[in-house]
């Protein structure tokens, strides 16, 4: 290719060996590019997969995040439902004391009151 262009341009040769040597000079510049493109190519396909591992291991993180919340809440609201039945249960109980203290009174108020009344009579 070279000696073609330098043949066109119409320069005289002043060494044989310069063809040669023009031609050996290219290819070991082609080789240089070659090599260079596919190291670049290489290195960018490496930073592809790094980059789609670092997307995978953000989504699993994202995922577990998510999963990890809402195991929370669910959590938090089975104690607050479980409080809320506690607390339920407590007015309950209480509200079932305050009626059976009050029919026991009243119970007791008559015949309390039909004794201080035959002892008046």
């Amino acid at each position: 290719l070279s000696r073609r262009l330098l043949h066109k341009s119409g320069v005289g040769y002043l060494d044989a060996a310069l063809p040669l040597l023009l031609s050996s000079l290219s290819d070991r510049f082609l080789a240089t590019v070659l090599v260079q493109a596919m190291a670049c190519r290489d290195r960018r396909l490496e930073g592809r997969k790094a980059v789609l591992k670092e997307r995978r291991k953000r989504k699993r993180h994202r995922r577990r995040v998510l999963r990890e919340r809402k195991e929370r809440d669910t959590r938090f609201r089975e104690e607050i439902e479980r409080r809320r039945g506690r607390a339920e249960g407590a007015v309950k109980d209480a509200a079932g004391l305050e009626q059976s203290t009050s029919n026991s009174k009243k119970k007791a108020s008559p015949s309390s009151a039909s004794a201080a009344g035959s002892g008046a009579a």
